[in-house]
């Protein structure tokens, strides 16, 4: 049975894409990939690399409706006004997307019904702290999937349980190349030649780098903080 996966082109997605591949064969892996008008578009292209690397089928669906709606609240927009913060102990950062996972999710699950996948995997892990990253809401989206009484499909998060440091660990025992993966919500970029460059000091390059820490071994992606001073 087919498998569709949630690829973001981040660190959690691209584990678990190799994790999926593995268990299940690149022929039964769907991928998703959403653009919705994101100020980090560049880990769109990490994930039609990783695509290209399993030799999967890219699938980028263009939301970017949701961006502009959110761009009054929602530093993540590219349309938006709002500076990314620095990485701090707010619950709730201004990179939240409103309702983003929930939009996403319905579309995916839309895709697997289309393509008779009976699963959406999605790559929430246990640091999460957005309400629609947690198990909570997936159950609760499993439960509205049930009443589909044509083709029920469910929501699954194998890493749920996982530390970011966890998931590195599995990925470096699957062979993946943390390079094609990206983390950061402020991309920089230079011009020789040209690249995008992760600033490393937003949260999601603090949580990248201290993840790499734990686990003992250095990213391979550059940053503007720590290699490009």
């Amino acid at each position: 049975m087919k498998k569709v996966i949630s690829l973001s082109g981040g660190l959690d997605s691209t584990v678990l894409c190799y994790w999926l591949v593995d268990k299940y064969g690149a022929e039964n892996i769907l991928p998703i990939t959403f653009n919705y008008g994101q100020k980090n578009s560049v880990e769109t292209s990490k994930a039609k690399r990783t695509c290209w690397d399993l030799g999967l089928t890219y699938n980028l669906q263009d939301i970017t409706f949701l961006g502009e709606i959110c761009k009054g609240v929602s530093s993540l927009s590219a349309s938006s006004d709002i500076e990314v913060p620095e990485a701090d102990d707010n619950k709730t950062p201004s990179t939240y997307i409103p309702y983003r996972n929930m939009i996403m999710m319905s579309i995916a699950l839309s895709f697997a019904e289309s393509n008779e996948a009976d699963t959406v995997y999605i790559s929430s892990q246990k640091k999460d702290i957005h309400w629609d990253s947690q198990e909570s809401f997936m159950t609760a989206i499993n439960n509205v999937s049930v009443l589909n009484t044509t083709a029920s499909v469910k929501i699954e998060a194998p890493f749920i349980n996982l530390t970011k440091a966890e998931e590195i660990e599995e990925g470096i025992s699957l062979g993946v190349p943390f390079e094609h993966c990206w983390s950061c919500y402020d991309p920089k970029f230079v011009q020789v030649p040209r690249s995008a460059i992760a600033c490393g000091y937003c949260s999601a390059c603090v949580k990248r780098k201290e993840a790499f820490d734990e686990v003992g071994i250095a990213d391979p992606l550059p940053t503007i903080k720590g290699d490009l001073k």
